[in-house]
């Protein structure tokens, strides 16, 4: 979770860095059916995607976040700070 952004915030992004790692924000991430899933008790349901398809769904996936490829090796660690390189 990365705290003080607006909403979607992330799809201006074009850099970023956590830690001491630098990432190339690269696409838009389509959702897969995985987040619909109890991971404790493997039951289906219908949120969070039913919700998000209403706002963000484009060619017939929904969208929720970036893919981002690293610059380099590095370790990430829980509370590392995020800091945004450049928007689009």
């Amino acid at each position: 979770m990365v705290a003080g952004c607006v909403p979607y915030e992330e799809d201006r992004w074009r850099r970023v860095r956590i830690g001491d790692v630098g990432f190339r924000v690269v696409k838009p991430c389509s959702r897969c059916a995985i987040t619909i899933v109890n991971q404790e008790t493997g039951e289906k349901g219908k949120e969070p995607l039913r919700t998000l398809a209403a706002y963000r769904k484009v060619g017939g996936k929904v969208f929720f976040g970036q893919n981002a490829i690293p610059d380099g090796a590095g370790r990430l660690r829980d509370g590392d700070a995020v800091e945004v390189g450049s928007l689009a």
